[in-house]
C-alpha cells in the first residue's frame, strides 16, 4: 500500500471516529438535558442544582449562558429601538 493510500485510509478512520464522538457527545447532552427536565419546577431554568451530577452541570450552565446572552440580544435591540423613536 502507498503512502497516498494510507494517508487516505487514515483520514477515512479519523473521520469515523470524529463521527462516533460526535454521536457520543450528543446522547451525553440529551442524557443529560433529560436529567435537568426531570429537576425542574416550574421553568426550566429553575431546577434543583444538587439533584444533576457533574455531567448535567456544565450543559445546564451552558443553556443558562445562552439564554442569558439571548435575552441581552433582545434588550439592546429594544433599547436601540427606543433611542431610534426618541431622535427627531
Amino acid at each position: 500500500m502507498g503512502k497516498v493510500a494510507t494517508k487516505v485510509d487514515g483520514m477515512k478512520w479519523e473521520a469515523k471516529e470524529t463521527a462516533f464522538l460526535a454521536e457520543a457527545e450528543r446522547a451525553r447532552q440529551a442524557a443529560a438535558w433529560s436529567k435537568i427536565l426531570v429537576t425542574q419546577t416550574s421553568n426550566w431554568w429553575e431546577v434543583d442544582v444538587e439533584a444533576l451530577g457533574a455531567d448535567e452541570l456544565p450543559v445546564f450552565v451552558r443553556t443558562l449562558e445562552v439564554l442569558r446572552t439571548d435575552i441581552q440580544q433582545n434588550l439592546d435591540a429594544m433599547e436601540s429601538s427606543q433611542k431610534e423613536k426618541m431622535q427627531p
